[in-house]
């Protein structure tokens, strides 16, 4: 399979495929050269037949034999509780953290504040110690556990808000996977997109990396997808443009995200 996906060697199956518009078959086709040079970029498939098409034309397409192949694909998912894994590369090349540094004041500055709900937090400290983590949130539930980092949800001791809190436990980490942290913390603090999970606040001591983020209760992607009863182009259309909408975003500001293929395929059913 791995030999075949490097070859770009897929099949369009007649079962799946007989019934969906040509133009969605020539945008998925434009994704998949193996060749980068020759592969459509983001803003150009925002700007494709496919997602200029009127919402009435895509409605008509159904991809309920493709919803099946979803469902089935999410069951084996979960089963396997495979954790997702992002590689981040920058013209060629991982963010060198000695030109990427930061500080914890830099992302309380009026410029990158998302809501201000941090900055409530620290105006309740009366003394003139720095603020740490345990004084403006408290861990409440383990929501995700992987094999470096844990995800939590935690509440501002301030305000009572709910966060995701990703923490990352630093005893067993090279100094390249601790680098890499402050690397992901460097590259999320600088994205600002509706699509994009903000990073609100950091947190770093000698035992523990703490990341918090916004929490989004909408559920899984594909778990929206499998709960859908009728499953149509515009349906898929309309997810496709929001995740390339935020691939553009990233790709103008020289950032690769190599973990979308399968959940954007899988709303067409591209089977290798």
């Amino acid at each position: 399979m791995f030999r075949a996906i490097r070859a770009g060697d897929y099949v369009f199956y007649d079962d799946y495929w007989s019934h969906i518009s040509m133009s969605a078959k020539k945008l998925v086709l434009s994704m998949l050269h193996v060749d980068p040079s020759a592969r459509v970029s983001a803003e150009e498939a925002l700007n494709s037949e496919w997602m200029l098409t009127e919402d009435d034309d895509l409605r008509r397409k159904s991809l309920d034999k493709g919803l099946a192949e979803i469902i089935s694909f999410n069951a084996r998912r979960k089963l396997k509780g495979a954790m997702s894994a992002i590689l981040v590369a920058v013209s060629g090349k991982f963010w060198n953290i000695e030109t990427s540094a930061f500080s914890r004041e830099e992302m309380h500055g009026s410029e990158t504040a998302v809501d201000g709900s941090c900055k409530d937090c620290e105006e309740e400290s009366k003394d003139n110690s720095p603020p740490t983590f345990d004084k403006l949130y408290n861990l409440d539930s383990k929501i995700q556990e992987g094999v470096q980092a844990t995800v939590w949800q935690g509440t501002s001791t301030a305000t009572e808000k709910t966060y995701a809190i990703k923490v990352v436990e630093r005893e067993d980490l090279t100094q390249a996977e601790d680098a890499a942290v402050l690397n992901e913390v460097s590259i999320l603090r600088s994205l600002r997109h509706k699509h994009i999970i903000p990073l609100l606040d950091f947190f770093e001591t000698p035992e523990t990396f703490y990341l918090v983020m916004e929490k989004c209760n909408g559920g899984d992607v594909l778990d929206r997808v499998a709960d859908i009863e009728q499953y149509s182009e515009k349906d898929a259309c309309q997810l496709s443009r929001g995740l390339l909408q935020a691939v553009q975003y990233i790709h103008k500001r020289g950032i690769a995200h190599r973990d979308l293929k399968v959940r954007i395929l899988i709303m067409f059913n591209v089977l290798w």
